[in-house]
């Protein structure tokens, strides 16, 4: 452990003196005195000028040296000194930054950052490489002296010392004009002492607002958490020092440093780190921010997620007071519900023993049911029952000895049913018990079974829902018998009366030919009807192919109709609909009836012994099903789709006397079935179509058979349609066609007029410019395009494969690229869907980099395609400044966009590229264009939409693009515009949620309104964004400048919702520091327990509801309640507030 040493500001600027301190400067944070208090002495003596630092002021284990310079003038604080970062360094670091003598420093970003890394004096290693400087410059090591990657990435790209200071400056308060500059000037001069006092004062104001943030590249290793707790480490004290100093904290910045490394230590399990702020009264059920879900979570529930259970981590936070029965809004899933099905026995021992409610009932979880269980029906379907290599090998329904058998989560199940047992009541143990039966009856482990069964568990009782456990035993995912052999061995019975359905239909349902042989070998009926119910069987006992042709949730068929149901729609991959024909083959094998509709359904299996077998037992060839479709139809349909999966039938049904249908003769030709297309050929209509306007044509060329491409393209009978020719193009992609010029001649020859372009010509078109672009270089796409608009094939817009709506526009401009595209047209007709996004043939070329974009984009621009507003958007995001200029001159038009879509200059800005801002900003783009509305606040896979409609200057701030800010604010940027009533922000509320604090001030400075409301929608008001986000200074920044937290209207809902935020997410400091700012009366903290308070469409409440809400409390003005509490406090001798104010405690508990 190195000593503590003192930093002198005495003498000579450039020499150095070495001062050891004793060890009872052995501090968290050392007292120093102010360099002010100094200079007021009016002495410059070494003594008075001694500067007290602890190691704590730097991250590294090295000693700290003592410099001696001239004591510095008094000094001008440009920001408020009730901020809690200055009165943290008020308290603790006693002065700012020195001011260094004044020199013009040409150095860039990375620069400083190579002169601060060699500063650093242990190594660091990242991935096990050293990273010091002259070697590849470490990312993390980098970090380490900088604290956050933001910061990083700012100061690396910054041209020179002063730009550098500046986006430090953005986010982190000066105590002086130049503070930053001078840190970094430090860094540059190798003044080792000022470069890590730099780091440091960095590592603590982000750390205490919340600013470092998690990178899109970051695992598990290196999460922002992990990367907290190293730097808290790197700071060297011993363990008790961190307990006792912990234990003093009295400023802000200082609990809530001690509030996110707690959070830190938590989601990096440092047990060292976290017993000691818990030793130090950090509170152990305060909500906090889990790395591994992405939202707040209780301490108790992080510690006994699957991922980590810690029980040595759960063992300190129960120590320290967690209660183990704590939830969150985030997740309701208790600790004990979660650790009985993920976790160990002993985590669950611990949670049992010290709290956990074996009764509560949650939501969710196994089986489709019921749906509130327990933890012991989630012990019985446990994650853990074969996990350390207790797998059964023996096929006896017999279990053997316990302790050679039993897994991990059968010890779990056994030690929740021993309490059962001996429960509270007995009655509801017992339920408890039979419940967890019919979970256990899905698992493979029959141990798990014998263990309920031995506890007074009945095999043979149904749940209140009909369902019974050999049901459910039937119906495994994997077909295994024995659980459902051993429930027949001890009682169950195979059928069920009218109209329930028997495990034999379940069974069926899943396919497996194992488990129907099993069950009609014990007697089941195989022509039993019985009612299936969707709404109660659901996914987990019906499968993912359950989809049968009739709609209704009541379905009343026949084991063999229930072994036929595959999902509804051919095109679905093989791998999502695997059901194989067995059970079907075994049911007909067995006897079971037709009663209608059966071919049909075989048809999608693809089988010509499942078909056989029906057509022996009288299956009408030519039966439909519900919608009118036939097993021809259904064959063919299928074939071409999955003709690689399955056999041709259609000459099986052809031969039984199906008959030759309008439509069927094209569904051959898309099948690539040529026997069968020649046979039809000769009998039916050559203008048949199949879906609307698809001619036959088209259909042989998707058939990617070059026998019936050939047949279809040598014949004259089959006419040429625009389809055709978008067909030919994918035909050419994939090799099954070798050239277009007969498609072309086909055309010429049937007088397609020259310069009469449809929409699916144009599109043939922009298919042929995606592909040539694609594969630049001399290919035959690229002679195609050429052909194509030599024919004249020009000047109409083109079909994208993507539906016309929100999330297509997003994706095709923001994540598009050749291979998602090229999927999207290997397609199958997909241009014969309706709602297709149609743009610009050029469009799709900017899917594609350079270089064959720009000589293809050339070309379309040569035979006169303009670009449209899409694919504008798509150049922004992707191409170079030059190319989205080249796109303006020839007709983009840089205000132009759909409603729910940023403008041009919205997205470029959000993109970062300022070249390209200049050139939109010169061509008149619109600085103050309204932002996007109705748009998607989450995507479609339920994560939240992360492209927010943002004006132009909000989207700047928001992104801290200072250069860009203040172009956008020269060019005429209204700081106060209109924001968008989906999840919108104005400027400055923008800078409040990210913590930039010298951007807000700026825009504060400039005339933004710190009261401006929030968005309809997901919107936040600047205190309330601040305070969700943990920003600690920026809340009091804003509450000083005069947002409104007093009367009961909106400053009131303001004020709770910033403390509700803030306590949601675990930001107990920001939410204590609001407690102080005002006094509520009673009726003002019952509207805190308003259930609407933190909705995402906040409606301030009425009348009726605020009395149901606040109907125990008076509601008296709250003058005289302040005069009251003013009297009171005078009578008991204090001030009489502390009852009065926000406990943020108790809406933590609530």
């Amino acid at each position: 452990m190195p000593s503590i040493s003192a930093n002198a500001v005495l003498g000579d600027p450039y020499s150095t003196d070495v001062m050891t301190l004793g060890d009872n400067q052995d501090s968290l944070w050392g007292f120093v005195e102010s360099g002010n208090d100094v200079h007021n002495r009016g002495e410059d003596k070494d003594e008075d000028s001694l500067v007290v630092v602890s190691r704590t002021s730097s991250p590294f284990n090295v000693d700290f040296r003592s410099l001696r310079t001239p004591s510095p003038p008094p000094l001008d604080i440009l920001w408020p000194p009730t901020l809690p970062w200055m009165k943290f360094q008020t308290l603790y670091l006693g002065r700012p930054m020195s001011h260094p003598p004044h020199r013009i420093l040409r150095h860039d970003g990375l620069a400083i950052l190579r002169t601060a890394l060699e500063s650093q004096e242990t190594a660091v290693h990242d991935n096990n490489e050293r990273s010091s400087y002259p070697a590849p410059l470490s990312t993390t090591a980098l970090v380490t002296v900088m604290g956050s990657r933001d910061v990083i990435n700012a100061v690396a790209t910054s041209r020179d010392l002063d730009r550098a200071a500046a986006e430090i400056g953005k986010s982190v308060p000066e105590t002086y004009e130049g503070e930053h500059a001078a840190g970094l000037q430090a860094m540059l001069a190798g003044n080792t002492q000022e470069a890590k006092l730099t780091a440091f004062r960095m590592l603590v104001y982000q750390v205490s607002n919340n600013l470092i943030e998690h990178d899109d590249d970051d695992d598990d290793s290196d999460s922002k958490y992990q990367r907290i707790v190293d730097l808290f480490r790197e700071i060297g004290l011993p363990r008790d020092t961190w307990e006792e100093n912990f234990a003093k904290k009295q400023d802000y910045s200082s609990k809530a440093f001690a509030e996110k490394v707690f959070e830190a230590a938590v989601n990096a399990c440092d047990l060292e780190v976290l017993e000691s702020l818990l030793k130090s009264g950090v509170n152990p059920n305060q909500p906090i921010m889990s790395y591994m879900n992405g939202f707040s979570e209780r301490p108790i529930q992080i510690a006994t997620d699957n991922r980590v259970q810690n029980v040595a981590m759960a063992r300190l936070l129960i120590r320290a007071g967690a209660k183990v029965d704590l939830t969150t809004a985030d997740n309701e899933r208790p600790a004990l519900h979660n650790s009985a099905q993920k976790g160990t026995l002993e985590m669950v021992q611990l949670l049992a023993e010290n709290g956990g409610d074996i009764y509560r009932e949650y939501g969710g979880g196994p089986g489709a049911w019921e749906l509130n269980k327990p933890p012991l029906c989630y012990a019985a379907a446990t994650w853990r029952s074969n996990l350390d290599g207790n797998k059964r090998t023996s096929k006896s329904a017999h279990p053997t000895a316990v302790g050679e058998t039993e897994g991990r989560g059968a010890r779990i199940l056994r030690y929740l049913a021993s309490l059962h047992q001996k429960g509270r009541t007995s009655s509801r143990d017992q339920q408890i018990i039979q419940r967890a039966l019919l979970t256990a009856a899905s698992q493979s482990d029959l141990s798990l079974l014998t263990i309920l069964h031995q506890a007074g568990a009945d095999v043979a009782r149904a749940g209140g829902n009909g369902i019974t456990p050999l049901m459910v035993a039937a119906c495994h995912w994997d077909g295994d018998t024995r659980v459902a052999n051993y429930l027949l061995d001890h009682g169950a019975t195979v059928d069920e009366p009218a109209p329930w359905p028997s495990a034999l239909h379940f069974a069926a349902v899943r396919g497996h030919r194992k488990m129907v042989a099993m069950l009609i070998g014990r007697g089941a009926d195989v022509n039993l009807w019985g009612r299936i119910d969707t709404s109660l069987h659901g996914r987990s006992m019906l499968g993912d192919d359950f989809n049968p042709p009739c709609r209704g949730t009541k379905l009343s068929c026949t084991p063999l109709q229930l072994s036929l149901h595959r999902t509804e729609e051919p095109s679905t991959p093989i791998w999502k609909s695997n059901k194989p024909d067995e059970a079907a083959v075994a049911l007909l094998e067995a006897g079971a009836e037709l009663v209608g509709g059966e071919l049909v359904q075989a048809a999608r299996f693809l089988s010509r012994r499942l078909v056989g077998a029906l057509l022996e037992r009288g299956a009408r060839p030519d039966e439909e099903d519900g919608n009118g479709c036939t097993a021809l139809q259904m064959a063919l349909k299928t074939y071409h789709l999955r003709g690689d999966e399955g056999e041709i039938i259609s000459d099986i049904l052809v031969d039984a006397g199906a008959t030759v249908r309008k439509g069927d003769i094209h569904l051959a030709f898309s099948a690539g079935d040529v026997q069968l297309a020649r046979l039809l050929v000769n009998k039916g209509d050559l203008q048949d179509t199949g879906r609307p306007g698809e001619s036959l044509l088209e259909a042989a060329l998707l058939s990617r058979s070059r026998l019936m491409i050939d047949m279809a393209l040598t014949s004259t009978k089959f006419a040429y349609s625009p389809g055709a020719l978008c067909a030919g193009v994918v035909a050419l992609a994939n090799g099954s066609l070798p050239r277009i010029e007969a498609l072309l001649e086909k055309r010429r020859h049937e007088g397609a007029p020259i310069y009469s372009v449809s929409v699916l010509e144009a599109t043939a078109v922009s298919m042929a410019a995606f592909y040539s672009a694609a594969k630049y270089s001399p290919n035959k796409q690229l002679t195609t395009l050429r052909k194509l608009l030599r024919s004249g094939l020009r000047g109409h817009p083109c079909l994208l494969p993507y539906k016309d709506e929100y999330h297509s526009y997003t994706a095709v401009i923001h994540r598009h690229g050749i291979r998602s595209l090229t999927e999207k047209y290997n397609e199958p007709g997909w241009w014969r869907k309706a709602d297709l996004i149609r743009c610009s043939p050029l469009a799709p070329v900017f899917f594609t980099p350079n270089p064959g974009r720009r000589v293809v984009t050339r070309m379309l621009l040569a035979a006169g395609y303009r670009p449209d507003s899409l694919t504008l958007l798509m150049a922004i995001w992707l191409a170079t400044p030059d190319e989205v200029e080249d796109l303006i001159r020839h007709g983009a038009d840089v205000n132009l966009s759909r409603h729910n879509l940023d403008t041009p200059l919205q997205l470029a800005v959000r993109r970062g590229n300022i070249d390209i801002i200049h050139h939109l900003l010169n061509h008149q783009a619109d600085v103050n264009a309204l932002p996007a509305v109705l748009v998607p606040m989450s995507e479609p896979n339920g994560e939240p939409n992360e492209f927010r409609p943002r004006s132009a200057l909000a989207m700047a701030v928001e992104k801290g693009q200072l250069d860009v800010i203040d172009l956008l604010l020269k060019a005429g940027a209204d700081v106060n515009g209109p924001i968008s009533t989906d999840g919108g922000a104005s400027a400055l509320q923008c800078a409040a949620a990210k913590g930039f604090l010298g951007i807000a001030n700026t825009l504060i400075d400039t005339g933004a309104e710190v009261n401006a409301a929030r968005a309809g929608r997901y919107g936040r008001t600047a205190l309330e964004a601040a305070a969700e986000a943990g920003r600690l200074d920026m809340v009091q920044f804003l509450l000083e400048k005069g947002v409104r937290t007093e009367g009961d209207g909106e400053g009131l809902w303001q004020y709770l919702r910033a403390v509700g935020f803030a306590e949601r997410h675990g930001h107990a400091v920001v939410a204590a520091l609001l407690g102080e700012w005002r006094v509520l009366d009673g009726w003002e903290r019952g509207c805190a327990g308003y259930w609407g308070l933190l909705d995402e469409v906040f409606v301030m409440p009425d009348d009726d509801v605020l009395d149901e809400v606040c109907g125990s409390y008076d509601c008296y003005d709250s003058d005289d309640y302040e005069d009251r509490e003013t009297d009171e406090g005078s009578e008991s001798g204090g001030s009489g507030t502390d009852d009065g104010r926000f406990d943020s405690e108790i809406m933590t508990e609530e």
